[in-house]
């Protein structure tokens, strides 16, 4: 039987609308299967879905392009 490494991480962002080069960032990410981004709710959750996901190293690239990004708990 295969072991699932599906990861779904849910982090709090001040992201309210796609940018071009927050879509290139996660489309262009080899572990993201697919991501979404909910503009909607007053903490802009992003969610990404991938395989072996690690949390850390996305906080920081979202924060590189000048957004705050956490890791929801």
């Amino acid at each position: 039987m295969p072991i699932d490494t599906t990861t779904i991480l849910l982090f709090k962002t001040d992201i309210n609308a796609i940018s071009d080069a927050i879509t290139r960032l996660l489309n262009h990410a080899d572990a993201v299967l697919r991501w979404s981004l909910d503009t909607e709710d007053k903490d802009c959750v992003l969610k990404i879905v991938g395989e072996n996901l690690h949390a850390q190293p996305i906080v920081e690239a979202i924060n590189s392009l000048g957004h705050r990004c956490i890791e929801l708990e």
